[in-house]
C-alpha cells in the first residue's frame, strides 16, 4: 500500500489542467510554471494535488517520501524516472531519476518513492 511520510513540498502554478495528473512528475517550464514532465527528462517534484486549469495552484513534493503513479512494473529500490505523460517507470542508464522506488506496483498503480534531493541522470 503506497503512502508518503516526511514530505516537503512547494507550491507553484500549473501549466495546463493537471486534474488527472495527480501524483506525476512535473518540470517547471520558462513560464516558472509546472508542467508534466517528458519522457526520462528532468523532474522537480511530484504533484500532490490535481488543479484543474491553468494558473491554479500546485503542490509540488520536492523531498521525502511521496506517492507516484506507475507507468510500468516498478519493484522495490528501483530507481525511478518519468515516462512521457509524468508516471514513474524504472530508470535506465542515461535517464534523469526523481527518486528510488519503496513500494512496488504496475501500470496505473499508486506506488511510494523516496525523492531524491539531488535528481541526476542515472
Amino acid at each position: 500500500m503506497a503512502f508518503s511520510e516526511g514530505l516537503q513540498t512547494i507550491s507553484g502554478t500549473a501549466a495546463a489542467d493537471l486534474s488527472a495528473r495527480q501524483y506525476r512528475c512535473l518540470k517547471m517550464n520558462s513560464s516558472e510554471q509546472y508542467a508534466v514532465a517528458g519522457d526520462a527528462g528532468e523532474v522537480d517534484g511530484i504533484s500532490q494535488n490535481d488543479p484543474d486549469a491553468q494558473g491554479k495552484a500546485v503542490t509540488v513534493g520536492i523531498a521525502g517520501i511521496s506517492k507516484l503513479e506507475a507507468g510500468g512494473t516498478v519493484v522495490p529500490e528501483n530507481y525511478i524516472s518519468s515516462d512521457s505523460v509524468g508516471r514513474g517507470v524504472a530508470g535506465v542508464s542515461g535517464e534523469y531519476i526523481v527518486g528510488r522506488a519503496i513500494t512496488g506496483g504496475t501500470v496505473g498503480s499508486i506506488i511510494s518513492v523516496a525523492i531524491l534531493k539531488q535528481r541526476r541522470r542515472l
